[in-house]
């Protein structure tokens, strides 16, 4: 009997395996656009035994739905006023554009005075590696940088050539910092830790996810004056991402990984790699 249950319990580990093999090797071989593919491998990976385990932590005070409301609230309102231009024009040093809106500094001031007040540490120690997440970061990085190489040397490669040095380094910045540092801050950071003060894993995952998505009210715009299939799979793709950066942000209990993953996924790497060739 426990040869037998050795063996099933093999053949499961092994079962396993295959599939995982599977979904991490797919984004390698078929190039998908909304970047689903490299989404779905990097939940397999953060649910893989070198990432750490899941810890509970919900309380349900009152206090923290309070401000998950009022944070939430705020955001939306922020983006509803700079979609719809009636914010200001953005905060510039020598003619670049560092912020949108000068309301963005929301998605910064809020993340450090709930690292600061409620959890008590240094903001700066959310950024840290250490051997485990720094192998979970190169595991969930490395199909979108192979992917991104490949998309580069074929005839796509000339789309981004057009680019100046000048719109690269912005295109660069826009996908490390505007997207992924300020989005990873806020949505992963604060509003991910804070849901899991009030609900489980698996819902502080689902609703953190779901107010990303709902956030990009450009898309939902377009969804509503004319449904496409393009803006509806942008949607989904975006709700994988959030689901895939709360995960990794769980399990490596840094933000570095899943802003990598964030900015790689915005093109980060693809416009930094075209750079270094066209310089």
């Amino acid at each position: 009997m426990e040869q037998l249950a050795v063996y099933r319990h093999n053949k499961y580990k092994i079962l396993v395996f295959a599939i995982f093999t599977v979904i991490y090797v797919l984004p390698l071989i078929y190039f998908d656009v909304f970047s689903l593919l490299p989404l779905i491998s990097v939940i397999a990976i953060s649910m893989f035994p070198f990432t750490k385990k899941i810890e509970k932590e919900h309380t349900n005070n009152k206090m923290y739905i309070y401000i998950a409301v009022i944070s939430i609230l705020t955001i939306f309102v922020i983006m509803y006023l700079y979609i719809n231009g009636i914010l200001d024009n953005g905060i510039y040093i020598n003619n670049f554009r560092v912020l949108p809106s000068i309301s963005y500094l929301v998605y910064i001031i809020i993340p450090i005075v709930w690292f600061l007040k409620e959890l008590k540490i240094n903001p700066l120690t959310v950024f840290y590696l250490n051997k485990k997440s720094l192998l979970l970061t190169c595991a969930i990085c490395i199909p979108i940088v192979i992917r991104d190489i490949a998309y580069i040397l074929n005839s796509n490669f000339y789309q981004y050539v057009t680019l100046n040095e000048e719109e690269s380094l912005y295109a660069i910045y826009q996908a490390f910092i505007v997207a992924a540092f300020l989005e990873e801050l806020f949505f992963r950071g604060f509003l991910y830790t804070l849901l899991k003060r009030i609900f489980s894993f698996n819902w502080s995952i689902a609703l953190s996810s779901l107010v990303f998505t709902l956030w990009h009210f450009n898309l939902l715009q377009k969804l509503f004056e004319g449904p496409s299939l393009f803006t509806v799979i942008n949607l989904i793709a975006i709700f994988l991402l959030g689901i895939a950066t709360a995960c990794v942000y769980d399990r490596s209990k840094s933000l570095l990984p899943p802003l990598l993953l964030h900015a790689f996924i915005d093109g980060g790497f693809r416009y930094g790699f075209v750079l270094i060739l066209t310089m």
